[in-house]
Formats: structure tokens, sequence, C-alpha cells
């Protein structure tokens, strides 16, 4: 039996407590510790140990890196896998809080699309480099044939090297003369610190110095760029620099479906009591001077200024915290939160670059939630309540997030000789969405079935406002719809059904149960029996304010678009927790 290639483990800077802990987990037999430390000598003293080593393999071991006990054998067994000509292998890397919760990693909004690639190192690092995205990871991602290590240029010099960029260094100096195989698997887990701004200062330019010294001596071919690949916030925050405009007054808002033109009716509204020129759009690539976006999928590039708000409250709920690994904010001005929960998750999340739009983050509120100020709003609602004539003084409201033409049915022969009315308002699917045509299908057979053959059924226009439906309600029905978190704001309790949902959404606030305990649950919450949910409590950690958002949005436009006066905003942009992942960590 051949035993497996040796490989060298290079502890750059390491305690004991690190060697030893990296020892008790590690599952490979044949390696060597080699202890070293950042120097200026320090890509020449490894080169010079690689031409005598008689290891096979060259991997790295550091600080603040965790590495899958089978990490090395994985990797080696890869690389032993591929041709003689392909000198290093990538893998994927976990990102995680100082208490070690996993909040991202290195390909989540590249899934695969990198995974078996094999790049030429040059090549890919000027990509990394033009799209400001370390694709490459950390020391602790790499593996090296020791052979192809040895025959390596010094091309960095030393008196460029200092403690900040000594790693970014190496990284940069191997792969600029290698072939590397790109691996998506998630073999490291790097530990990122809390925010220090000063060292954010020192370990950028020390990366910038690098970069530089590379372009002017022709080995990359890429423009020199003093803040390259730092996520926005970060570069406001050592500069202090904002980008204000004078526009003109005029706003675009952009939607796709009836819950997206709700969502920013309120502020339109606000903009128009401004003396603000507006227009609504369902061309999402249409040209504006100030453009409000609440999609998955927004064309900021075609608004002078951009703002952008969430299409509903459990945006992109699978990545949590890291929401925007799916919903990319850099290409916009700027970004409106709803309240504490969603400030905690940009907090962690912003350390990536794509989570920061250029002029900051604000927590303002959830627009809809203006109208619970409005006397209007409730002398519609009443208004709707008298139209209806509710048979009971007890409303479910029934608000899927889709229709298939069965949970309506059990629904409704569950409570169809209950004392309790069953409203039901489905959602308005966009016409361009691929489901929309079976969807609407289901809800119309549904609604020939149900609709004037039970007294106690009523149903709502899927066009209307949802807000009204709440008002109305006293328990909500839904599977894994957002709406959900919106009856929070009228202290409504909401029941999601699981054998209905496609997934199990991280609601913390709602009954999940399944469909056989639907009734019993139904009945205890309406006679007040069931109140082991604060909704008070998560009503006010959702949404910051009530009333006042949509004026709070509109004053923040005119501070940056209208020459506004209101320095109060530069407090109130939201700080990162962590340091930056960036083309140097």
């Amino acid at each position: 039996m051949n035993p497996d290639p040796k490989v060298s483990v290079i502890c750059i800077d390491c305690s004991k407590e690190c060697i030893e802990g990296f020892l008790r987990t590690n599952n490979y037999e044949n390696i060597e510790i080699v202890r070293t430390i950042i120097n200026e000598a320090f890509i020449e003293n490894l080169i010079s140990y690689s031409q005598h080593a008689d290891s096979k393999y060259i991997c790295f071991l550091e600080e603040g890196h965790i590495n899958d006990s089978n990490k090395i054998q994985n990797m080696v067994n890869t690389l032993e896998g591929l041709d003689d000509c392909v000198n290093a292998l990538i893998c994927e890397r976990f990102y995680a809080d100082e208490d070690g919760f996993i909040f991202g990693c290195t390909y989540r909004d590249y899934r695969g699309k990198v995974d078996g690639a094999f790049v030429e190192g040059k090549e890919f690092l000027e990509i990394c480099l033009e799209d400001e995205r370390n694709l490459y990871g950390s020391l602790s991602t790499l593996l090296f044939r020791t052979k192809d290590f040895a025959v390596q240029m010094q091309v960095i010099p030393k008196e460029i090297i200092t403690p900040q960029n000594g790693k970014i260094a190496l990284i940069y100096n191997a792969m600029l003369q290698m072939s590397m195989y790109i691996k998506e698997s998630q073999l490291v887990i790097s530990t990122v610190k809390r925010l220090n701004l000063e060292d954010v200062r020192m370990f950028q330019k020390a990366f910038h110095d690098v970069v530089e010294y590379l372009t002017k001596n022709q080995w990359l071919h890429v423009g020199i760029k003093k803040n390259r690949g730092l996520p926005a916030e970060y570069i406001y925050l050592l500069e202090e620099k904002e980008e204000k405009k004078k526009l003109e007054k005029d706003m675009t808002f952009f939607y796709t479906d009836q819950g997206e033109y709700f969502n920013v009716l309120p502020i339109a509204e606000e903009a128009k009591r401004r003396g603000f020129s507006i227009h609504f759009t369902e061309n999402l690539k249409e040209k504006a001077t100030i453009g409000v976006y609440c999609q998955h999928d927004k064309y900021p590039e075609n608004a002078k200024f951009s703002i952008t708000l969430f299409h509903d409250l459990v945006e992109g709920c699978r990545n949590w915290p890291d929401t925007w690994s799916a919903e990319y904010w850099n290409a916009m001005d700027i970004g409106i939160l709803p309240g504490e929960t969603w400030e905690e998750r940009w907090k962690v999340a912003s350390c990536q670059i794509y989570a920061n739009p250029r002029q900051g983050v604000y927590s303002l509120g959830y627009p809809k939630g203006d109208w619970i100020q409005s006397k209007d709003f409730w002398k519609k609602t009443e208004e709707l309540r008298k139209n209806f004539s509710f048979k009971w003084k007890k409303t479910i409201l029934y608000a899927p997030c889709y229709e298939n033409g069965i949970k309506e049915d059990e629904l409704v022969q569950m409570f169809k000789d209950k004392e309790v009315n069953l409203l039901i308002k489905h959602a308005a699917w966009p016409e361009s969405h691929e489901a929309t045509e079976s969807i609407n299908k289901a809800i119309k057979k549904m609604r020939n079935e149900h609709e004037g053959k039970y007294e106690n059924v009523y149903y709502m226009n899927p066009k209307d406002n949802i807000m009204y439906a709440l008002a109305m309600s006293d328990l909500v029905i839904s599977e894994e719809s957002s709406v959900m978190t919106e009856a929070l704001m009228f202290l409504v309790p909401s029941i999601g059904v699981r054998d209905w949902a496609d997934v199990d959404l991280p609601y913390e606030y709602v009954y999940r149960i399944s469909k056989n305990e639907l009734e019993k649950y139904v009945q205890e919450i309406l006679e007040g029996k069931r109140k082991d949910i604060d909704l008070e409590y998560w009503k006010t950690k959702i949404f910051k304010s009530f009333g006042s958002c949509s004026k709070e949005i509109m004053n923040l436009v005119e501070y940056y678009t209208q020459e506004g006066e209101r320095e109060q905003f530069k407090k109130e942009r939201l700080i990162p927790s962590y340091m930056p992942l960036c083309l140097w960590s």
C-alpha cells in the first residue's frame, strides 16, 4: 500500500495553541510542521525551504482559520488526480464570527460557476482585481506542488513586504507564475475579526503597495486604485466623503407586481407632497433621474440616483444573514432597512462588498407601516368591513404565497361550518413570472368551487392592498408568505402550515404547525388561550417606526439630491461590525 504523499504545513506566525489545535483535529498523517514568521525575507525563505524539502505538497496554517479535519486529504487527493501541469489547488472557505457562527462563504453567489475550473494564476488575479472580489481565498485555502513552489521567482522585493501584506504578497508572488484548479468545497473556516478602522487603513495601504508595484512592473495589467476591493462603507469611514448631487425633482418608482407597487406607494405620495414629479413603471430598464427599486433584479445603472428597499420582509432568508449574496446592493446609492433585525443582519453581511451601497444603509422603517397612522386608511378599512357584511365576529385571513388548488379547499372544508369568517386574499403574481399562469388557474378553480357556496367565505381581489385585509383580521393562515411578518404591524398572530410550504422559513414569530394541528391552534388563538409568542416584542424588533418612514426616506433623498442640510444622516449611516472581507483578507 502506497503511503500518502508528504505535505509540508507552513505555520505562519502561529501560536503553540494554534498548532496543537490543528494537530488534534487533522486526519492526514504524513505531514511536516514548519514554523515561520513574516518578515522582509519571508518569501525568500519559503522558496529556499521548498527547494530542499522532501515533501510533495505545501499548504499553510494561519491563526483565525479552522481547517476541516480532512482538508489536506481532500485537497491532496484532488491534486493527485490532475495533470502535473496544474501547479496548485484552491478550495472554498466559510466565514464565521468570533462565536463560530457561519454567515457566508466564498462562492455563494458564484455557485456552480467556478467549480472544476482551470485558471492561469495571473489572469485569475487580474479578474479578481477588476471585479474587486477575492476568489482565491487565503493561504489556508491553497495547496501547492512543492516542486513548482520551489522554482518560482521572487517577484515582490523585500522592501515592500510588511506584517500587513506578507501573506497576500506570498499568494500573489506564487499565483502569478502558476496554473490553478478551483474546487467548490468549503474546507476552511475564516474567523472575521471585529472592525478596527486603523487596521483597515494599514492593511489596505500595504495591499495597495503590492498591487501598485506589480502593475508598474508589468506583472499585472490592471488600473491602480487606492481603495480597490474595499466595501463602500469602509471607504466612507476612512475618508468621510459623501457624493451629493443636485438633480431634478423627478422620481421613478419601479414595480413588477402589486406587492411592490404598494411597497413604494407611500414614498411616492410623500414625494408628490414635496413637489416631486412622480411616475410608476413596470419597465425595470427605464431611465430615471431618481429611481426607487424593490425588486430581486434591478437596473440602477439606468438611474442618476438610486434607492433600494426589499421586495419582502423575509428577503433571502435561506442565506441569512448574508441576504445580499443574492441581492447585490453595491450598485445602488442608498439602501433602506425596516428595523433592528435587518440592522443586525446587515452589520454582519456588510463586510462583503456587495452589501454596501455607495452612500450608505439606513434603518428608517417600512413604508407600508405609514398607513397604520393614517385616518384615511382606517376609514377605508371600515368601509370594506361594512361592504363584506361579515357574518361572524372573528376573521381568519388566508393569504398564501401561491395557490395550488389544494390548500384553499382544505382550509374551506375545515372551517366552513365554524363561527368564523374566512377572508381569502391571493397574491397578484406578475404576468412575466413563469408560474403565474398555473397559479392563476388554481386560484380561479378554487374561487369557482367556493365563492357563494358558503356563508362565511369571502374574497378580496388579488390586486387589492393586503394591508386592508390584515387590518380586518384576527388571525393569518399561510404557508411561507411574508404577509405573516406584515401581520405583526397589526399585532395579528399567524399560523404557517408546514404541509403546504415548499421550505420551512425562519419565522420565530409564527406558529409553524402541521395541518392536522390547524383546527386546534385556530381555536386556541381566537379564544385567547395561546399567547406564547410575544407579538409586541417582534413588532418592535422588526419595524423601526410607523408613520414617519416615507418622510425620512424623502428627507434622505433631498439630502443627497436637493442640497439638503440635515447633517444628522451622517450619524444615522449604519456601521459594519466586522473587518472587511476583501482582496487582502
